[in-house]
């Protein structure tokens, strides 16, 4: 890892550069004594008066003043000339800038080696060397001649990887990776878009570096894109927080749980009313005024965000500015953005993840990636027509005809954020191998399962808004027919041609013709097989989609806004579900999309009662519900425990599921949603948002028991006679005893544990009671 010498005072770090230079010090220490000189800070004669007095000084806590020797002269010429030399850092650390020693080291360098000498070879450490002397250094190996570069290549490789690690990201896997495909063109060039000196952070990393291997492929270099992008660097989250008073924040980590959660709303407050440092004002001002009146998103790319194995999905905030408003609107808009992300580093949900993942220690801080919005205007309203993620690895199989290893897709109509994010509307899934196959079928099922609500960036009220696909959608939008149909007397037909008094009330997106009549599908499989073969590991992207029209035939044209591994879990899996289990002891069995698992030895069940639930009537009371299981999921945090509840767990709508967090849930080995009649909520499994990527890298195992389907049950009647140990585990939540339920399955029945078995090749799933031996 690149030592950072941001945090260490100015005058150690001067020293700690001086001394990467042994053979060229003591000129280094002239130039600088030099400098000092001709910029009047001190006089000769003041300076020489000042190392003798020192020098005095330092005899007299050596006790040389109480000695009848006088010291030696060669001893006193080395004590003079140590003191000249601290006296030298200190009056340059304390008034000079330090890009004025990188001056001094440059023109020292190329005066002792002479040009060819500097090209030929590194004659200093470059892990310490300035960023400016690293990187023209290897625009002069670059630029010779093929041959002549070979013999330097091992130089120019070290170069590159120091400052990818000074630029970019140093997490190693990251780095042994980008590596092979930056070039120190590439760097300068994300060099051009950076704002402050540190990092540009993970989220940034991943798509500059997917960005790098699509130019590998020359159709993907043709027909692929990736947003206009601008990095507000690490080091001014560093500056924000001192500038501010904020340092106070960065123990926060190490708190208890409930102060965590206590503090938070003041942090963000206090967050929200810090202001960024002058310079990058200045440079964000520039910005808006460069992409004037173009829609704009704030994202988060913290150090340690869309790595291998910790995606931090969800963890951290994006924001939309619409950029519709005045200058100083825009820019206020922009700088509070970048101020709540700079919060959310300290939030319950991204704390608790991080000791999860046991990245609690590392210094996480956080840069900021700017892009531009990919869209297009519709009278008041700027969406892309379709926005997505997509999976190399499709995990969840609705048929064995799916082969796992072409994809998945989750996709909507308008911005991308209902792909990702936890809501109450529904989304298009799509197996890359058999894009026709849906999950559901039916008229009646694909409309219930169709998305209902589109985000958009209203122009004229400048803001992100949620609204309903019958106020967007209307027949004047020339590819309307490749992603909805028209419903008539429950019957699904084509849209032929463009109806401007087409009503759409009738309209049901299904996205079916955009998949059978362009290469929208080949594209998305294109992109996954050659990134996810050069990551040689699988990865997720996000995406948005614009299409246009050449001799009346459609075009997709894909824009990639984020790369990153993908989350996956490997284990040795159950192929079958045993068929010799008591039917007494089964807890529950459904039939739906799953992944392949086998958990054991559940002791504790947490169960919200789907009646209970639908009783409440107050909306403060069932949010009150996931702050009970937040406290249920810390007692029971040493002890193997599920989760079951109605609905969705962790939609953002309380009457929609309990609306708990990453934060609520991170302890327990499974989150089981209990579906009633289809009629009654909305219950598609949440699968490609956020949410359920924290389940996946968390190993935990979402599952949802459908009461639609013949074979699917769940027999709460199991637990009538046993006592709920609520008001034990938690005191002060004993009020909800008649909402929340613990159980203990090993005192319920002897010694007995609860096991679960879920099989992807027949879509079923069991509970049942057992001992841990038996299986």
């Amino acid at each position: 890892m690149t030592l950072d010498l941001t945090s260490l005072p100015k005058i150690v770090r001067l020293q700690l550069r001086i001394r990467q230079y042994p053979i060229l010090g003591k000129d280094i220490r002239n130039k600088m004594l030099e400098e000092i000189f001709r910029r009047g800070i001190i006089t000769p004669e003041q300076m020489d008066r000042e190392v003798r007095h020192r020098s005095i000084k330092s005899q007299e806590l050596d006790g040389q003043n109480k000695s009848l020797t006088k010291e030696p002269a060669e001893i006193w010429k080395i004590r003079t000339s140590h003191v000249r030399d601290y006296l030298t850092e200190f009056y340059f650390a304390h008034n000079l800038p330090m890009y004025l020693f990188d001056n001094i080291v440059n023109i020292l360098i190329k005066n002792r080696s002479g040009q060819e000498r500097t090209v030929a070879g590194i004659n200093y450490n470059p892990e310490m060397a300035p960023l400016d002397l690293l990187m023209n250094h290897g625009k002069q190996i670059e630029s010779l001649k093929h041959e002549e570069r070979k013999v330097f290549s091992h130089h120019l490789q070290e170069i590159i990887v120091v400052a990818i690690k000074t630029i970019v990201s140093d997490r190693l896997e990251f780095v042994g990776t980008a590596r092979k495909w930056f070039t120190i063109q590439d760097l300068f060039d994300i060099l051009d878009r950076r704002y402050g000196t540190g990092k540009i952070g993970g989220k940034a990393a991943g798509i500059e570096l997917a960005r790098k291997m699509m130019q590998s492929d020359s159709q993907l270099a043709s027909e692929i894109r990736t947003p206009e992008s601008y990095f507000v660097a690490t080091d001014v989250f560093d500056q924000f927080k001192d500038t501010n008073n904020l340092t106070w924040v960065m123990n926060q980590k190490y708190r208890p749980v409930d102060e965590i959660r206590e503090l938070y709303p003041s942090i963000r407050n206090s967050f929200d009313d810090g202001s960024l440092p002058g310079d990058i004002t200045q440079e964000l001002h520039t910005l808006l005024q460069r992409h004037k009146g173009q829609p704009i998103i704030v994202r988060s790319s913290s150090l340690l965000e869309d790595s291998y194995g910790t995606s931090f999905a969800g963890k951290y905030e994006s924001y939309f500015c619409a950029n519709q408003a005045s200058s100083s609107d825009n820019l206020d808009s922009l700088s509070k953005a970048i101020s709540k992300i700079y919060a959310s580093v300290y939030s319950p949900d991204a704390l608790l993840y991080r000791k999860k993942m046991e990245l609690l220690d590392y210094d996480e801080r956080m840069a900021i990636l700017i892009q531009v919005v990919e869209g297009d205007k519709y009278g008041d309203w700027f969406y892309p027509p379709i926005a997505g993620v997509a999976f190399s690895k499709n995990q969840y199989r609705w048929t064995p005809r799916i082969d796992p290893e072409e994809g998945l897709v989750r996709m909507v109509c308008g911005l991308g954020t209902r792909a990702v994010d936890q809501t109450s509307d529904y989304t298009r899934m799509v197996a890359l191998s058999h894009p026709n196959i849906r999950p559901e079928s039916g008229v009646s099922a694909i409309q219930h399962y169709s998305q209902k609500k589109i985000d958009v960036i209203n122009l004229k009220t400048n803001r992100l808004e949620t609204q309903p696909i019958t106020k967007i959608l209307n027949g004047k939008l020339k590819w309307l027919r490749l992603l909805a149909v028209q419903v008539t007397n429950d019957y699904l037909s084509k849209l032929i041609a463009t109806n401007p008094n087409i009503d759409p009330k009738s309209l049901v997106l299904t996205f079916d013709q955009i998949l059978e009549q362009t290469n929208f599908v080949s594209q998305l499989k294109h992109i996954l097989r050659h990134i996810s073969k050069n990551y040689q590991t699988a990865v997720d992207v996000e995406f948005t989609t614009k299409i246009t029209y050449e001799d009346k035939k459609p075009k997709v044209s894909i824009c990639l806004v984020q790369c990153r591994p993908q989350s996956l879990r490997n284990e040795n899996l159950p192929t079958t579900i045993p068929q010799d289990i008591d039917q007494s002891a089964i807890m529950f069995k459904t039939r739906g999309i799953v992944r392949d698992a086998q958990v054991d030895r559940i002791r504790y069940v947490v169960l919200v009662p789907l009646s209970s639930y639908d009783s409440i009537k107050d909306p403060a009371k069932k949010t009150n519900i996931a702050r009970v299981i937040g406290r249920l999921n810390q007692a029971l945090q040493r002890e193997q425990f599920v989760l079951i509840g109605p609905y969705r767990w962790g939609s953002s709508n309380p009457d929609l599921g309990v609306k708990v967090t990453y934060a609520d849930v991170h302890n327990t080995r499974m989150l089981i949603e209990i579906v009633p009649d289809s009629g009654a909520k909305t219950s598609e499994p949440s699968y490609g948002t956020h949410f359920f990527q924290d389940l996946v890298e968390a190993n935990i195992y979402p599952l949802a028991i459908s009461l639609t389907q013949g074979e699917g049950y769940f027999h709460e009647s199991i637990f009538r006679n046993s006592p709920n140990l609520l008001a034990n585990l938690s005191p002060q939540d004993v009020r909800f005893a008649d909402l929340v339920k613990v159980y203990d399955i090993q005192e319920m029945t002897n010694g007995k544990t609860l096991s679960v078995i879920m099989v992807s090749a027949t879509d079923e799933s069991l509970g049942f009671i057992n001992y841990a031996n038996e299986r």
